[in-house]
């Protein structure tokens, strides 16, 4: 599993060629979380187009034909998704206009249960925070979601992001996690190099 941002083009033209991994994995399932981009679009419509004009509109994931591509769409109220004991969602859900410094403990604090870990993608960077519980420890996980390091809207700062898959196994009802990286655009995992030519 891994958070990629994509752009409108993209999506409808299957052009997934931006993925390092696309040619690695050509039958991976793909599930997209709505995010802080989604949500923005329908906050605009609701804003600014007027009440009539707003029922002849297609929802996102409609004018992304995401159904005809087997995409499947998870909006911004049905998350955290579950996934054994791990729940996933996009981050942008966290309060406050900034996210913390030690984000992945804030996700702990929110939204990890004793003996769960929850995960998300929106900061960017990663992290991981254990939050100690006799009952079980509460994990937060941010998994690092990069496209760019130097992004334009940064207007000339660092991005500071770093990509990197969240390899999940479910045994027995529990969910078993490991964050892999990225770099130089490969990854390494179980002896094989993806996102390049050859193996380790």
């Amino acid at each position: 599993f891994f958070f990629k941002q994509k752009t409108a083009y993209e999506i409808p033209k299957r052009d997934w060629s931006s993925d390092v991994c696309s040619s690695d994995l050509p039958d991976c399932k793909i599930t997209y979380l709505e995010g802080n981009h989604e949500t923005r679009l329908s906050r605009y419509i609701a804003e600014n187009v007027p009440g009539p004009l707003q029922k002849s509109l297609r929802s996102l994931p409609e004018a992304l034909h995401l159904d005809k591509l087997g995409i499947h769409w998870i909006p911004e109220d049905k998350q955290p998704i579950e996934i054994g004991t791990m729940d996933l969602l996009h981050g942008h859900q966290i309060p406050g206009r900034m996210l913390p410094k030690h984000h992945a403990a804030k996700v702990a604090d929110l939204y990890a249960a004793p003996g769960r870990s929850v995960v998300i993608g929106h900061s960017h960077r990663p992290q991981r925070f254990v939050r100690a519980s006799k009952r079980g420890n509460a994990t937060g996980i941010a998994l690092g979601a990069g496209r760019t390091l130097d992004p334009k809207w940064m207007k000339g700062g660092p991005g500071g992001w770093d990509l990197e898959w969240l390899i999940y196994t479910v045994v027995d009802g529990v969910t078993h996690t490991a964050q892999v990286p990225f770099v130089n655009g490969q990854m390494v995992w179980g002896g094989r190099v993806y996102g390049g030519a050859g193996h380790v």
